[in-house]
């Protein structure tokens, strides 16, 4: 029998330790996955708003960008699940999601400003809106952009009622973008600056949600 020397037992022992440590470093990172995935569906399938904004806000930048890429994703290949009810997109509408999805990348959606981020919302998101206003309907603008699920709605509580701000307002959290195209309902509503729970949180309103949330919707 061939007796194994010194450095054939060190090879061995570092290569068990190798594939003992990758097997770990697997099953963590399957476990974080996991994780993740929890996370963005509880937002997904949340149906207050505002919860749904508070639960979005604890997403991290990777699992912000996860939600919004897979929808353009499910858009695109035809499985987004408003295709049962009718949202069918065309193919120049398609390519125009594929755009964005090819711009979008988790520093758009990290919580620290960037030279990447400050691009995206003050340059490539207004160019982008002109050109989707032209092919999309205004209906089809909010459902897709400015919203992360179809499940969600604004509160009756969580509306403002009188056109100027009252103390009674800033007891409400805020609920939309002031200056967003698309802010509140469509056509209905429109969002106005007032004193709010939350003004001017870092993200969770506007388009692709990347914008604070700084004012409440008055019907109009």
């Amino acid at each position: 029998m061939k007796k194994i020397s010194i450095a054939q037992l060190f090879y061995l022992f570092f290569v068990l330790l190798f594939v003992s440590c990758s097997q770990e470093s697997g099953r963590e990172e399957t476990a974080a996955n996991s994780k993740s995935a929890i996370k963005i569906q509880q937002v997904l399938d949340e149906n207050d708003l505002d919860t749904q904004k508070i639960k979005y806000n604890l997403l991290s930048g990777e699992e912000k960008y996860s939600l919004w890429n897979n929808k353009y994703e499910s858009l695109i290949n035809g499985t987004y699940k408003a295709q049962a009810t009718g949202f069918f997109l065309n193919e120049e509408q398609k390519e125009l999601i594929q755009e964005l999805k090819n711009k979008i990348t988790v520093n758009v959606y990290n919580t620290e400003d960037s030279d990447e981020k400050a691009y995206f919302k003050n340059i490539y998101t207004p160019s982008f809106l002109k050109k989707a206003e032209k092919i999309f309907t205004y209906e089809q603008i909010g459902n897709i952009f400015y919203k992360v699920s179809e499940t969600a709605s604004i509160s009756a509580a969580q509306h403002s009622s009188a056109k100027t701000a009252s103390v009674a307002d800033a007891e409400k959290p805020c609920v939309c973008n002031v200056g967003a195209i698309f802010t509140c309902q469509w056509g209905g509503e429109r969002c106005e600056a007032q004193k709010c729970v939350g003004n001017g949180r870092p993200d969770g309103c506007g388009f692709n949600w990347d914008y604070p949330c700084d004012g409440l919707c008055n019907l109009i």
